[in-house]
């Protein structure tokens, strides 16, 4: 299909940031403002002495910040807290405020420069805004130059600046910006750098630092449009294909693959090991989506050839992103032909090509600005080479990849009359869809095939040139005096089939036919959903037409029986079999299953009854089934002890059970250094699955920053994670200042009903090599379903508490009736996640319904005596 797409060029890059070593630093399912050229928040890189700083998103090209030069100073980074704030002005991209990190450049300053490589190919009347401070001893005056060649010489921009102290808790940042729209030489320039010079008192001081945050290049993009595009999503690509492009404006696009030996293209679908780039994504292409195209190996006998006519265009631009395998070669060279491959010009030098490295999904996104070369120019017999050279070309395995591959150039002006008609696009490059309105876009071309503006007003007209079925809708639009386009909108087909074409007239032009397009039936999916998650096996769930009759049936697991089927949370149907009529939008269908055991309490540390001293062991205050026991082993001085409950050490309310009370008693607290030690915790399931643990968890300033959290079913022999780093809050600082943390086992077969279940902690991420602070810990609990009704060692089984739920469905309020006061009470919504909790403190509690979301949600009820619970269910309309 062909179109012509008026593009700004910062659409190059939809999602992702230039290559790097250390992995796509891309702001992945962000949408970058229009203008944005390159973005450096440093939030999420680790920044170490002589580091190159990446962008964390560029539109085109590679960012980098470096720090040459002489002398002890380096780059690092120090991350947001009450005494060392970020900035929070130019925040771009749904970076939050109060978070992440800032660049740290140390001194001494002033035998070394901050370098900024920063291109700017396709924009115009650039801007560069940051913001900067420094501490007491840093340099207390910048300066700022760019350079249009590569570093080879440099122009001051304005004069000196003062750079302001960061004093204390307020935060004081200079606001940067710096318009350069008077220095042309910068405009769509590869080659631009920026130099931030460090002057002044304190630039060669042995300590102290200057600092900055939010780094940005705007500008204005120039006018190009897309000729060609290969996405790669949608072609199956077989041993020895030509493949056309997925989009063209003028001419047909085609790559293929010509030699000797072995090496052939073929496709390689998106998944978490073979990611797609998401670089350069145009129309309506998605994220993480499609396949990309795989050139394979042995590649020094074979060229890759690309046709990609510009007739009408010049300024040309080639983009695309490419990576490869191991054995993949190691180098790509770029060629241009401007007589269908008889002559062919280098263009640049060998560049290297990244290895696609586990799932890192590391690519090179490159881009090719021709505006040099003339005589690609207006060109129907241009062809470009890609040549895999370098090491591992020769390799009898391996391939190097491609993805997004585009050709975007500048319309030529023509003065020549236009004189035929010509289909530029169909439904912007989307499928057309049967009884759906879609567009044309129809261009007014010369005898030179370069589009022409018309004299006058120009009505078209459109009818049926082949197809089965009927051409309706709106069937006219006219391109108005001066312009050389239309776009004909709300069109119609009511047959789904192939090789559907549709004419256009116009006086005095030739008339055009389109190429052969298909008409499909819109398909909508059907999702089916367990709650709980995995309570049972659902089958029906798949694609299908509206109005399609599908039966979708549940089948409960063991330990669950079904209960209904709901839409929106309004019930359906209590069949486990129910047949259905598929509407015309995508739909979720939620399949409900009882449990059939208590819910119980098997496990209790509270820690309010701790001796004093040095704690080598600690014993659950309550254990149903077994004995539960923490410790704490490893190398180096760190060890367990007790913190009691002050106005300063606050414990958590979190999780209270078994009628402890809040702001009582104290934590287990364990002290650093952490870094080579575990908090390894004991707790057997036996006679119990589909296990939950629960606990708080703060830190002191110097204690470990995050933890993860493991568990083991064979004592210690082996270990899953099943909480990967999460972060820790300062108490003194944070709100709130426990982390709650839930984690549930129901997924994991092996932890239940386990007399030799284990559970670990892991203290990890800044401040767990320290010699002092501590991470600290309040009522750590394991929940689990009983599977029999007689598990229980201490006869609890006639206090299990009772519950009743009115009204129900609710009103604008319910209430919540319990036969023992204390209770304490989880609501969880359709999906299992927990949406509020309290303390009953009498048998009665009112809850207003306008905190929660229409649909079904679970009540639970945890007696506070014995840990025993009850669930029931409350419609929210």
């Amino acid at each position: 299909m062909k179109k012509l797409l008026t593009l700004l060029l910062m659409t190059i890059v939809a999602a992702g940031a230039a290559y790097t070593t250390d992995g796509d630093l891309s702001l992945r399912g962000k949408d970058a403002p229009e203008g944005l050229i390159h973005y450096w928040h440093f939030n999420d890189q680790i920044i170490t002495d002589e580091d190159e700083v990446p962008t964390d998103y560029s539109a085109v090209g590679l960012g980098m910040i470096t720090y040459p030069g002489t002398g002890a100073g380096y780059m690092d980074f120090r991350t947001h807290r009450t005494q060392d704030p970020v900035s929070n002005f130019n925040l771009q991209m749904g970076q939050e405020p109060d978070q992440g990190a800032v660049l740290r450049v140390r001194n001494p300053a002033n035998t070394r420069e901050l370098i900024i490589a920063a291109p700017s190919t396709g924009f115009e009347d650039l801007v560069v805004t940051f913001a900067t401070t420094r501490t007491e001893n840093g340099a207390q005056q910048q300066e700022f130059y760019f350079s249009h060649d590569n570093g080879i010489t440099w122009e001051q921009v304005g004069d000196t600046y003062d750079v302001p102290e960061l004093q204390d808790d307020l935060g004081i940042y200079l606001h940067k910006v710096i318009e350069l729209a008077e220095y042309s030489v910068v405009n769509d320039n590869p080659h631009l750098h920026f130099k931030i010079l460090f002057v002044g008192e304190g630039a060669d001081n042995p300590s102290g630092n200057n600092r900055f945050d939010n780094l940005t290049l705007e500008g204005s993009p120039l006018g190009l449009e897309l000729i060609h595009y290969w996405h790669f999503n949608d072609q199956i690509i077989d041993e020895n294909d030509v493949v056309p492009s997925d989009y063209s404006l003028v001419g047909e696009g085609t790559i293929s693959y010509p030699g000797t030996g072995d090496g052939y293209m073929d496709f390689r679908t998106h998944r978490l090991q073979d990611p797609v780039s998401n670089f350069n994504l145009r129309m309506g292409q998605e994220p993480d989506q499609g396949a990309v195209l795989r050139v394979r190996n042995p590649a020094d006998t074979r060229e890759l050839i690309i046709a990609a006519p510009s007739t009408g265009y010049e300024d040309l631009v080639v983009t695309f992103a490419t990576t490869r395998t191991s054995n993949g070669a190691e180098e790509q060279e770029f060629y241009f032909s401007p007589d269908n491959g008889d002559s062919w010009v280098l263009v640049g030098e060998a560049y290297a090509v990244p290895e696609l490295e586990d799932d890192l999904g590391i690519y090179l996104h490159k881009v090719i600005n021709l505006t040099d070369y003339p005589e690609v120019n207006n060109n129907s017999e241009l062809h470009f080479k890609i040549l895999a050279v370098g090491e591992g070309a020769g390799n009898s395995s391996g391939n190097q990849r491609l993805d997004n591959l585009t050709l975007d150039g500048m319309l030529i002006q023509t003065d020549a009359p236009p004189s035929k008609l010509h289909f530029t696009d169909i439904n912007n490059g989307e499928t057309v869809y049967m009884n759906e309105a879609f567009s044309v876009t129809i261009h007014a071309l010369n005898d030179d095939n370069i589009p022409a503006a018309v004299e006058a007003d120009t009505e078209v007209t459109l009818s049926l040139a082949s197809g089965n079925g009927n051409l309706g809708g709106n069937l006219s639009g006219i391109i108005e005096e001066g312009n050389f386009s239309v776009t004909i909108e709300g069109v119609l087909y009511d047959v789904a089939e192939s090789g559907v074409s549709i004419h256009a007239t116009a006086d005095d032009l030739a008339d055009a036919v389109s190429d052969e397009f298909d008409v499909l039936i819109r398909i909508y999916t059907l999702t089916l959903e367990s709650f709980p998650p995995g309570a049972g096996v659902l089958t029906g769930a798949g694609d299908y037409e509206a109005g399609a009759e599908v039966t979708i049936s549940a089948e409960a697991n063991e330990g669950y029986a079904f209960s209904h089927w709901s839409v929106d949370g309004d019930e359906v149907s209590e069949n486990a079999e129910y047949t259905l009529i598929m509407p015309a939008e995508d739909l979720t269908v939620v399949a409900h299953f009882d449990a059939l055991g208590d819910f119980r309490l098997i496990h209790y540390w509270h820690f309010n009854e701790l001796p004093g001293g040095t704690l080598e062991e600690v014993e659950s205050d309550f254990s149903l089934v077994g004995q539960g026991l923490i410790n704490y082993p490893g190398e180096g001085p760190g060890y367990m002890d007790n913190r009691s409950y002050s106005g300063s050490n606050p414990v958590s309310n979190f999780n209270l059970r078994l009628g402890q009370e809040p702001d009582q008693g104290g934590v287990l607290r364990v002290r650093n250094p952490s870094i080579d030690r575990m908090l390894l915790i004991a707790a057997p399931s036996t006679g119990f699955a589909d296990l939950e643990v629960i606990f708080a968890t703060t830190r002191t300033e110097n204690g470990s920053q995050e933890q993860e959290f493991y568990f083991s079913p064979d004592a210690g022999d082996t270990w899953t994670l099943v909480k990967e780093a999460y972060y820790i809050p300062f108490y003194e600082e944070e709100e709130p200042p426990y982390a709650e943390v839930m984690i549930d086992l129901s997924a994991y077969d092996e932890a239940n009903d386990n007399p030799d279940l284990h559970f670990k902690v892991l203290f990890v991420g800044e401040g767990n090599d320290n010699e002092s602070g501590n991470n600290r810990f309040d009522n750590l609990t394991l929940d689990g379903r009983a599977l029999s009704d007689d598990v229980s060692v201490n006869e609890m089984d006639h206090l299990a508490p009772s519950m009743q739920i009115y009204p129900n469905p609710a009103s604008d309020h319910f209430n919540i009736l319990v036969n023992e006061p204390n209770m304490l009470i989880r609501i969880y919504d359709i999906s299992g996640k927990l949406v509020y909790q309290t303390s009953m403190n009498d048998t009665v509690l009112t809850i207003p319904t306008g905190r929660f979301r229409s649909g079904v949600h679970i009540v639970r009820g945890i007696s506070a005596g014995t840990g025993q619970s009850v669930n029931m269910r409350v419609i929210i309309p």
